[in-house]
């Protein structure tokens, strides 16, 4: 049995907040059609683990599985980020990091985004956002 997914919808970040994390989105989606690809996120991180940050971001911010992130599951991710504990202020300046090319840092304590174990059966393979 998968783990549960938690409604963090409800957590309000401030304004602010929800603008840099659209910023940080607007920057990994350079078609501009509201998702974020695994295509995208590598191109994003070319000298930088493009792979390795791509399979990061999609197993624990992909919440259908569907290979794409949309802008709605990204803030969702980033309040689930601050309903964990984590001040505005750090949440801020990971986006900050994020935003110049660091590397992605896992949330492990937060666990993955997918709820059922045959979605991560087919995510096997080269990475999860291999076709």
């Amino acid at each position: 049995m998968g783990a549960k997914l938690v409604n963090y919808e409800k957590i309000e970040l401030p304004t602010d907040l929800v603008d840099k994390c659209k910023r940080l989105f607007s920057l990994l989606d350079t078609d501009g059609d509201k998702e974020i690809t695994c295509v995208e996120t590598e191109i994003f991180w070319a000298k930088n683990f493009p792979k390795t940050n791509s399979f990061n971001i999609f197993d624990q911010i992909d919440r259908n599985g569907d290979k794409t992130i949309s802008e709605k599951e990204w803030v969702g991710f980033w309040k689930k980020v601050a309903n964990s504990g984590m001040s505005e202020n750090e949440i801020s300046t990971r986006l900050d990091f994020l935003m110049r090319g660091y590397l992605w840092e896992r949330f492990d304590h937060l666990g993955k985004a997918t709820i059922d174990e045959n979605e991560k059966q087919k995510k096997k393979g080269c990475f999860i956002c291999s076709s």
